[in-house]
């Protein structure tokens, strides 16, 4: 037997950002992008590099469906644009100079950290740990529905560095979704299922109660 074909609802990025961040009205949005010469960032200039298709996503997909739309539909602010020098690597330390497309030269520890709510890292190589740190560091401690949302957007991600070229072909995307096996993420060990559900189970958030551990809640992986 054949499994039955699945179907994709169209995409919204404003559906994405409700699910991932569930955003507060009047919070700060800021995106940042990865480049070799990040002052290429000026007046978008990067865009005329046909190789730089995660940027390119970047620039299409989030900062201009937050200006578009995305902004107003779900009272944000900002939806401002910076681009950093590329790492060479995963999880590295960030540089703290970044550019504006006005050409403007800023730092992400004093401009950017404190002053943005949600900051959407669409880069080359992954920046979780280093932007966890100073998640943690401004105050920004992420609830349990919050950590599966930030691994989601991670993985989303993954899938769209992976699929290299191809980012713009929903199918290749989907396609390497499902080949997802993350090692090393704010939730352990997992892959993703033939179904498109994660390898990870149910959990238990309990309090101390009178020297015992109360049940508090449940949080189980939201795509099951």
């Amino acid at each position: 037997m054949h499994a039955p074909a699945r179907t994709f609802p169209p995409f919204s990025l404003t559906r994405l950002l409700t699910t991932v961040f569930a955003p507060k009205g009047g919070e700060r949005v800021a995106i940042l992008i990865d480049l070799e010469d990040p002052a290429a960032v000026r007046n978008f200039g990067f865009l005329k590099d046909p190789a730089l298709t995660i940027q390119r996503h970047a620039y299409e997909v989030f900062y201009q469906g937050l200006h578009k739309s995305g902004l107003k539909e779900m009272d944000l602010k900002g939806g401002d644009f910076f681009a950093y020098k590329i790492t060479g690597g995963s999880n590295l330390d960030l540089p703290d100079e970044a550019f504006t497309p006005e050409g403007k030269k800023v730092s992400l520890e004093k401009d950017i950290y404190p002053n943005y709510d949600i900051i959407l890292c669409i880069s080359t190589y992954s920046a979780t740990a280093p932007l966890t740190a100073f998640a943690k560091k401004y105050g920004h401690e992420p609830n349990a529905e919050a950590v599966f949302g930030y691994e989601t957007m991670a993985a989303l991600l993954a899938a769209l560095r992976g699929a290299g070229e191809s980012a713009n072909s929903r199918g290749t995307v989907v396609k390497d979704f499902h080949k997802l096996s993350q090692s090393q993420s704010v939730l352990g060990s997992y892959r993703i299922q033939s179904t498109g559900n994660s390898s990870i189970d149910a959990f238990v958030i309990a309090r101390l109660s009178h020297g015992t551990l109360v049940p508090f809640k449940a949080a189980a992986n939201p795509t099951t």
